[in-house]
């Protein structure tokens, strides 16, 4: 795979889930138990870093070789923003912009992402989160967090995930894909949200490059 950068925005964190920097994850867990109630910081930040690691071990072995989210600090936290980047391989018979040209013309979601160091291409989902995951996300949480947790609220919740296919026509080995999550507030209105998200993901994956390893 041919070595890429991305400027890891601010009050962002940029992460390696191979080998992720156990400290600084517990360091921000403290700051998000912050957010509860005083009895519960400590459970919270825990269970929050607990979270994290198998979200990082999951990217990790689903092939990502770097990860971004939105810190305790960013505005983009209440989102649960988060861009993961993996290699893309193509088969031996797929040419890469046949493919991308295919995908184009049957996705309706499916756009020209504008870079000025490679070919790519941009496209979105959303999916209503529903009562069943919300009752599963709580079942997950400590025994003396569940009763706390709001599973009927949780429904009101949307998630925007948009996939980004960037490489160079004439290398092969020079190709990525960028997966990128981000959740409504619970219970917000969505109206224009799936546009401002797009804008935070292509702000962030602007400023990919590729760079001499």
């Amino acid at each position: 795979m041919k070595a890429f950068d991305v400027i890891c925005p601010a009050e962002w964190v940029r992460v390696d889930p191979a080998q992720p920097d156990e400290d600084q994850i517990r360091e921000i867990a403290l700051e998000y138990g912050l957010r509860a109630y005083p009895e519960f910081r400590e459970q919270v930040s825990a269970y929050a870093a607990q979270r994290w690691f198998s979200a990082l071990a999951q990217l990790r072995d689903e092939g990502a070789v770097v990860v971004f989210f939105a810190g305790p600090r960013s505005p983009a936290s209440i989102l649960q923003a988060m861009v993961a980047i993996r290699p893309l391989i193509w088969p031996e018979d797929i040419e890469p912009l046949v493919a991308l040209a295919s995908q184009a013309g049957s996705d309706p979601h499916a756009q020209v992402f504008d870079l000025d160091t490679a070919v790519a291409l941009r496209s979105w989902t959303q999916t209503d989160v529903t009562g069943e995951a919300a009752q599963k996300a709580a079942a997950d949480l400590p025994e003396n967090l569940r009763s706390q947790a709001d599973t009927a609220g949780v429904t009101g919740s949307t998630q925007f995930t948009l996939t980004y296919r960037i490489g160079l026509p004439d290398d092969r080995e020079a190709w990525v894909e960028a997966y990128a999550s981000a959740f409504s507030p619970t219970g917000a209105p969505i109206d224009g949200l799936q546009e401002q998200i797009t804008a935070m993901f292509d702000s962030v994956l602007s400023t990919f490059t590729w760079v001499e390893s």
